[in-house]
């Protein structure tokens, strides 16, 4: 069953839905709640900064350093993170190492800790947990714009969806800047969805009007029909 979800609502509208949504999540599943707050993170950063975030940020040399994942935290109420993250070094630069591996922590520190907020992207029975379990679907080139600290942000171009899967075992930490690349995308040492589509949990797609939850079979056939992505087996052996 696909959840289809107006996204431009006023406040109170969203703390409404905020609400209905967390009722349909514990019925189902938190990851699928996790993927509604995903989308309206990404919505509040939108009406922030008049953009979507980036899903990544580079040096002026193409080094990769912020992910998509780490620039949400302020809009799922992450603040402790974002306060404790070196945004002008890489993400596993040494003054964000006990970030990354989550070691992180001040005596009077209040839960959730700085290091514990990963922990929101994560599997409960991961055997890696660092290890992130939603990935943005990267199906073509990403626009670069200027970025502060003379960074290089690159976006999901404004007249495509923002996809996000859902997926076991990425292989991805979760502050990593790396994604999923479609066939077209310009990122080649991303992981492919050959890689992981026998994986695929769910996905939602998000739009400027409206966010729409698929689980695995409808994910697969919503993949199938976008260009250049090719099949996704719904019954892998």
């Amino acid at each position: 069953m696909s959840l289809l979800i107006p996204k431009r609502l006023p406040s109170l509208g969203r703390f409404a839905l905020a609400l209905i949504l967390g009722c349909f999540a514990s019925c189902n599943s938190s990851n699928s709640e996790k993927l509604e707050t995903i989308a309206l993170a990404t919505s509040n950063y939108q009406d922030t900064f008049n953009q979507r975030p980036p899903i990544l940020v580079t040096d002026a040399d193409g080094k990769p350093l912020h992910s998509w994942r780490v620039l949400i935290l302020p809009f799922i109420e992450a603040n402790s993170f974002w306060d404790e993250y070196d945004n002008k070094a890489a993400w596993n630069d040494p003054t964000n190492d006990d970030l990354v591996d989550g070691k992180r922590h001040h005596p009077g520190d209040k839960f959730p800790y700085p290091a514990n907020v990963g922990k929101f992207y994560q599997s409960g029975n991961s055997s890696h947990s660092q290890e992130t379990r939603f990935v943005v679907l990267v199906s073509g080139p990403l626009e670069a714009k200027p970025y502060q600290n003379d960074q290089i942000a690159y976006y999901v171009p404004d007249s495509q969806p923002l996809i996000v899967l859902e997926v076991e075992s990425s292989g991805i930490h979760w502050m990593e800047p790396r994604d999923i690349a479609g066939a077209t995308a310009d990122q080649p040492t991303w992981n492919t969805l050959a890689d992981v589509k026998p994986k695929i949990v769910r996905s939602i797609e998000i739009n400027s009007d409206e966010t729409t939850i698929r689980e695995r079979e409808e994910t697969a056939s919503f993949l199938d029909a976008l260009p250049g992505l090719g099949a996704v087996d719904s019954n892998p052996a």
